[in-house]
């Protein structure tokens, strides 16, 4: 057999073990000003097209040259390990050992040893003030692996092999994100080590200024400092306390102050606009205060306040969406005050129109304000963007789910529009005789007249016919249905009616008396009586008022010889009927005995 197939195989078995493997899915890549790698640029490919894989660190030429040697070298071949280390260096206040763990190649070699221990102390504030991580998070091999390696909550989910960097957390100033990140650099002829990166070095200054101790903390005796509930400092805790209560003080005190000053204007809209800040105006104004308070002076951390912000911003929210809703209502309310008076069609559509837009303008308030508020909230965020991603399974669902109120929120704009009804209307609406009550953007109120309310979705309501007694001309033209014998005297009826509605105010003569017999029934007659009336209203009176003065003449005309009767036809043993007369005498004898 040839030999050199064999030996050309096993010369790539070597350095196949011998050379790094590539692990091109790294999950964070490094920062822009890293030491940059002091290795060989990469071969060209070969002739199977792949490049050589790069190292899993940056190779330096030295690392922390300035500082003094020590024999006692810190262990940082671990990402943990090096966390560990510097914790413990500092809680000993031993700043130059923990220096060693920052990456000083930016500082020149003759200012390490007196600006690292400067920065370790200062990076220190800055992590026990806003960074909290778990250690469990933290990979504890020496190639930052870890499988279940998530770090700080919101961060996207990465490739979770072998790393030259990691992110330990994020920081926020203005509109600038600030990461600290450990790195792994190699100086040459020693081990690997996990370090600080030098960007995160460079700005420890920066941090450190917008996150140093202020004065309150600074005059805080030391037994509040040091005892902490929950991560947080006995001293935050009291002081939250305290600034709640001036929050709610002074909120109410500004709300006063403002009240006062705005009636002293005397004007029908300032008396509005104090009468709306009533109660919203102390709670957006003391949660604003609060707000202000703890951020500048309690210094609490930043977990702590990335978590309270947005319920503080949801709090004042709240208050300016219950000012802004309550003004639109008593604003709408004065106007809509001045025309109700007016019983006119004119007025009545007005009253319509404002009643629409006042419930379209608190909807519009009411949900841009809610949407404000959910998108401080990280886990709203993220839903968003996850609806974006399949934006057609959500529109599916979201449609349906928010189809009756879709439908009704556009069955009150389109009854606006073409206002079918209008406040006041006197309608009749599945049997139940009302009027027009309210106009709401989704649903109509209608006060029966028994003054009980019936609220109907507007989709429903326009989805089914009803009887609009005040569209067009109010009057009215009612009938009163009668039953007589077949013997009535209709002309003296029709005489009667014509009496009747002489004497009532309720009749407007636009209609003469009309009293007719429209139908024949089994020993009655269908006697039907029309009447007309300027309104809804005086037209069911002046009906209920016919209905009973007619009846009472027809009892009381002939002795109520014309009400209805059941006839009774008397035979004799043979099977003959009777003659008329011996009928008569009968049925005569009979109501003599009854």
């Amino acid at each position: 057999m040839n030999a050199r197939p064999i030996t050309l195989l096993a010369a790539l078995l070597a350095l196949a073990l011998v050379t790094p493997p590539s692990y091109g899915q790294n999950d964070d890549t490094p920062p822009q000003d890293m030491p940059k790698p002091a290795s060989k640029p990469p071969s060209a490919p070969d002739d199977g097209g792949a490049a050589k894989p790069s190292p899993l660190y940056g190779e330096v030429d030295a690392l922390n040259a300035g500082l003094p040697a020590t024999r006692n070298p810190p262990d940082l071949s671990t990402p943990q390990s090096a966390l560990e280390h510097y914790m413990t260096a500092c809680e000993r206040k031993d700043y130059l050992r923990a220096a060693r763990v920052l990456n000083l190649n930016g500082i020149p070699l003759n200012r390490q040893a007196a600006d690292g221990p400067k920065l370790a102390r200062q990076f220190r504030t800055v992590m026990k003030q806003q960074i909290w991580f778990n250690w469990s998070d933290v990979p504890d091999r020496p190639d930052g692996e870890d499988d279940d390696y998530k770090m700080e909550e919101g961060q996207s989910h990465g490739p979770t092999g072998p790393r030259q960097n990691i992110r330990i957390y994020r920081l926020t100033i203005g509109d600038h994100d600030y990461e600290i990140r450990l790195e792994r650099i190699k100086p040459r002829g020693g081990e690997p080590v996990w370090v600080f990166s030098r960007q995160t070095v460079a700005h420890i200054p920066l941090l450190y200024r917008e996150f140093s101790p202020g004065r309150v903390e600074n005059a805080m005796p030391e037994v509040l400092k040091r005892r902490e509930i929950l991560h947080i400092a006995l001293w935050q805790w009291l002081g939250f306390l305290i600034i709640l209560l001036a929050g709610a003080a002074l909120g109410w005190m500004v709300q006063f102050g403002l009240n006062r000053l705005l009636r002293q204007f005397d004007t029908t809209w300032s008396h509005a606009a104090a009468q709306a800040i009533r109660g919203p105006g102390a709670v957006a104004v003391g949660v604003w205060i609060v707000y202000v308070l703890i951020k500048d002076y309690l210094a609490l951390a930043g977990p702590v306040l990335s978590r309270l912000e947005p319920v503080l911003f949801a709090a004042i929210a709240a208050g300016l969406i219950w000012f802004v809703q309550r003004l639109i209502h008593v604003l709408t309310g004065l106007i809509s005050h001045r025309y109700e008076s007016y019983n006119s069609d004119e007025a009545n559509i007005l009253l319509t129109r404002i009643s629409v837009v006042r419930h379209l303008l608190m909807f519009t308030v009411f949900t841009g304000g809610v949407i404000l508020v959910l998108g401080r909230f990280e886990w709203f965020r993220n839903i968003g963007m996850s609806l974006l991603a399949s934006a057609g399974i959500a529109g599916l669902v979201l449609g349906i789910a928010a189809h009756r109120m879709l439908g009704n929120l556009f069955a009150g704009l389109l009854l606006a529009v073409t206002q079918p009804v209008k406040t006041g209307d006197a309608i009749i609406f599945e049997g139940t005789f009302g009027w027009i009550e309210e106009i709401a953007i989704t649903y109509i109120v209608i006060r029966s007249w028994d003054l009980r309310r019936l609220v109907v979705p507007t989709a429903y309501f326009l989805d089914h016919p009803f009887e609009n007694w005040s569209r067009g001309p109010h009057q009215l033209i009612k009938p009163v249905i009668l039953h007589a014998d077949y013997r009535v005297d209709v002309d003296a009826l029709r005489e009667a009616l014509g009496g009747i509605l002489e004497e009532t105010d309720l009749w407007d003569r636009s209609m003469p008396p009309v009293l007719q017999i429209v139908d024949f029934h089994p020993g009655t007659v269908e006697i039907r009586a029309l009447c007309s009336a300027r309104d809804p209203g005086s037209a069911w009176d002046l009906q209920c008022h016919i209905r009973e003065r007619l009846l009472t003449t027809l009892r009381d005309l002939d002795n109520g010889r014309y009400l209805p009767r059941e006839r009774v036809m008397l035979v004799d043993r043979d099977g003959e009927e009777r003659k008329p007369e011996e009928q008569t005498a009968n049925w005569r004898t009979a109501e003599e005995s009854l």
